[in-house]
């Protein structure tokens, strides 16, 4: 996860580097829990934050 500054505010950045799973960007803040839907050309995927 990289934050990174866009115009309306901070986004932060998913980057993965296999095909397994596709990048996304998210324009709010991540929270411990939340579920973010991102769609790909492989259909549409789910991911769960989850903070140590």
């Amino acid at each position: 996860m990289q934050a990174k500054k866009e115009k309306g505010g901070v986004a932060y950045d998913f980057e993965f580097y296999s095909h397994m799973h596709p990048s996304f960007l998210v324009t709010h803040a991540p929270v411990n829990g939340d579920v973010e839907t991102v769609h790909s050309i492989d259909g549409e995927q789910q991911f769960k934050f989850k903070w140590n």
